[in-house]
C-alpha cells in the first residue's frame, strides 16, 4: 500500500479512476482537529510485515499495487477496487463509510449506524454480480477497512470547542462554526446547537420541585447548571466528582437520565467506582464525557485510580485480548447514592475532589409523574443553551458554586471516614494552660471513646501523629504533654475524676486548620437551623 494516505474521515464518491495499478483514495474536507494532528501525508497506515504498495488479504495472500498478482487468486487491478468502492458508496452508503473502533459505520438520518460484515458482503455481491467472487469481495472489504479508518488522533477534541451535530461551538468566540464530519470526535454531542429563545421551563420546574423547601435552593440549581455545562466540554481542570446524596425517590435518577441524554448515551459509561482497579474497566472510560455510577458499593474505593481519573491524569488500561496502553481521560464522575462510600484515603486531596449535593425531599407514588422523564428529554434542545450559560458562569468564577449544605455534608463525611478527627471534634479543645494533658491520659480517653463507638483504636503513636496533623500542639518535659483540654462531652469517657470544664482555645481559630474548619461547619449549621426555622 502506498505510504501516503490521501483519505480522511471516510471514503466519499470520486469521479475518476487513477492511473493504472495505483491505489486511489478520496480527498474530503478536513475536520476541526487538534493543531498537533499529523497531516494527511504523515498519517500513513502501514502493515508491519508488508512493504509499501502492498495490501494484506485474508488467508495470508497479498496484492502488490505495482504487480497485482497472487499465488492463490487471479490478479485484480487495484483501480477496480476503487471503482467498486465508489459504486458501493454511491448506491448503498451516501453518508460515507468510516472504520472506527474495529467496525465500519455509516451516517443515516443523522445517526451513526454500524455496518455489519454480512451486510457489506451482500451489497458487494449484488453490485458485482457474476464477477463477485468470494476472494474479490474479501479484498474489497479489507481495502475499505484500511482506507476508511479514522485514527485515534483524528478523534481527539480541541480545547474550548463543543462538537454538536450541526457544527462546532467555540466557547471563547461564542459562535457556531460550520465544520464537516465532526461526528467521530470523542465527546461529540448528538444534538444540534440552537440559539436559545426561551428557558427550559419544564426542567427548571423539576429542579425547583426536587429542592423545594431547601434554604440554599438557588445555590443548588446554580451548581447543577454549572456542572451540566462543564460536562459538555472535554475538560477535567476543575478536578471534581459530584455525589448526588439522598434516600428514596427524590429525583436523582431522573436528573441522571436527563444529563445522559443531553450528552448522548455513547458518551456516558456506567463503571462502578470500586472496580477502577481493573484495567479492563478503566478502558471503558476512554473517549467518554461522563461516568454515572447508579450507587456505591460497600467495598473500599480504589482511591489512587479514583483521584487520577478525576484529575485527568494518565492511567493504564487494557482491553480484552489486547496489549495494555495509556490514556489521558477527560471523563467526569457522578454518583447517585443513598450511602456515602468507605475510603482508606482521608487526605486533603481526596476530600478536595468531592462535591456532595444533598437531596432532602422524598416523593411518594402519588407525587410522581411517570411521564416526566420523557417530557424532560424532549426539552433537551432548550436545556443545552441553559447549560452553556452555566459553563460560562463556571469559567468566569473559576470554581463551582458550592451550597452551604454541601460544605456541611462534606465535613460530616470527612469525620465519618476519619475517627480520630471525629474524636478530636467531640472531645479535644486547645487550651492556654501550659500544663496540658499527659499522652497516657489522652490515650485513655480516646480508648474509651473508641470502645463506646465500636471503632478499632489505633496506637498511641498514630493518635499523636493525627492530632499533630489536625493542628494540636504538644511539649516534652520529663514526659510528653498535649497542650489541650477536654470538652464536657469527653467526661463520659474519662477514666479518672473529671478535672473541670475545658478551657477556651488559646490560639486564634484561624491558626489551627482543624479548628478553623470546625468554626466554618458551626456557622453553616447555624444557617441551616435558621433556614429551617423560616
Amino acid at each position: 500500500m502506498r505510504s501516503s494516505r490521501n483519505a480522511r474521515w471516510g471514503r466519499q464518491m470520486i469521479n475518476t479512476v487513477q492511473p493504472k495499478k495505483r491505489l486511489a483514495k478520496a480527498v474530503v474536507a478536513p475536520i476541526d482537529a487538534p493543531s498537533d494532528t499529523p497531516s494527511i501525508a504523515d498519517t500513513a497506515l502501514t502493515q508491519p510485515s508488508q512493504p509499501s504498495g502492498i495490501i494484506a488479504v485474508e488467508g495470508g495472500s497479498s496484492i502488490d499495487s505495482d504487480n497485482p498478482t497472487t499465488s492463490e487468486e487471479p490478479a485484480h487491478d487495484f483501480s477496480s477496487h476503487v471503482g467498486t468502492a465508489n459504486a458501493l458508496i454511491a448506491t448503498h452508503y451516501p453518508g460515507g463509510l468510516f472504520f472506527v473502533a474495529g467496525g465500519l459505520w455509516t451516517l443515516r438520518d443523522g445517526q451513526n449506524v454500524a455496518v455489519s460484515g454480512q451486510e457489506l458482503k451482500r451489497n458487494l455481491a449484488h453490485l458485482l454480480g457474476n464477477t463477485g467472487t468470494a476472494s474479490l469481495i474479501k479484498q474489497i472489504v479489507k481495502y475499505l477497512e484500511i482506507d476508511c479508518v479514522v485514527t485515534d488522533a483524528e478523534r481527539q477534541p480541541k480545547a474550548g470547542h463543543i462538537y454538536f451535530s450541526n457544527g462546532v461551538y467555540d466557547i471563547q468566540a461564542n459562535e457556531l462554526l460550520p465544520v464537516a464530519n465532526s461526528r467521530w470526535i470523542y465527546g461529540a454531542i448528538p444534538h444540534p446547537y440552537e440559539v436559545p429563545h426561551e428557558p427550559p421551563s419544564l426542567f427548571l420546574n423539576f429542579l425547583n420541585g426536587i429542592f423545594s423547601g431547601d434554604y440554599d435552593i438557588e445555590q443548588k440549581i446554580a451548581l447543577i447548571q454549572q456542572w451540566m455545562g462543564y460536562l459538555l466540554i472535554a475538560d477535567t481542570s476543575q478536578q471534581k466528582m459530584l455525589v448526588l446524596f439522598g434516600s428514596g425517590a427524590n429525583g436523582k435518577s431522573v436528573l441522571c437520565d436527563v444529563i445522559t441524554h443531553m450528552l448522548g448515551t455513547d458518551n456516558v459509561s456506567h463503571a462502578m467506582l470500586d472496580r477502577l482497579g481493573n484495567a479492563a474497566v478503566r478502558s471503558g472510560l476512554e473517549g467518554k464525557l461522563l461516568n454515572v455510577s447508579p450507587d456505591l458499593s460497600v467495598r473500599i474505593i480504589i482511591d489512587g485510580y479514583l483521584k487520577a481519573v478525576i484529575s485527568g491524569d494518565k492511567i493504564d488500561v487494557e482491553r480484552k485480548y489486547q496489549d495494555p496502553y495509556t490514556i489521558t481521560p477527560h471523563i467526569r464522575l457522578m454518583v447517585s447514592t443513598n450511602t456515602l462510600p468507605p475510603s482508606q484515603d482521608t487526605s486533603e486531596g481526596f476530600f478536595r475532589r468531592l462535591i456532595i449535593l444533598i437531596f432532602n425531599n422524598k416523593f411518594g407514588d402519588a407525587d410522581q409523574d411517570h411521564c416526566l422523564k420523557g417530557a424532560l428529554i424532549q426539552e433537551i434542545p432548550k436545556v443545552i443553551p441553559w447549560a452553556l450559560e452555566g459553563l460560562k458562569q463556571l469559567l468566569a468564577q473559576g470554581q463551582f458554586t458550592i451550597p452551604p449544605s454541601s460544605i456541611a455534608a462534606l465535613s460530616g463525611y470527612r469525620q465519618d471516614l476519619d475517627p480520630i478527627r471525629q474524636f478530636a471534634a467531640e472531645c479535644v479543645a486547645s487550651t492556654p494552660d501550659a500544663k496540658g494533658w499527659r499522652v497516657v491520659d489522652i490515650y485513655a480517653v480516646y480508648s474509651e471513646w473508641s470502645k463506646a463507638h465500636g471503632i478499632a483504636k489505633v496506637s498511641s503513636i498514630t493518635l499523636g501523629k493525627r492530632l499533630t496533623q489536625l493542628g494540636f500542639n504538644s511539649r516534652k518535659s520529663n514526659t510528653m504533654f498535649w497542650l489541650v483540654g477536654l470538652t464536657s462531652e469527653a467526661e463520659r469517657y474519662c477514666p479518672k475524676p473529671w478535672p473541670g470544664p475545658a478551657a477556651t482555645p488559646a490560639l486564634p481559630v484561624a491558626t489551627v486548620p482543624f479548628l478553623a474548619e470546625q468554626a466554618s461547619v458551626i456557622a453553616v449549621e447555624e444557617i441551616l437551623v435558621e433556614g429551617m426555622a423560616q
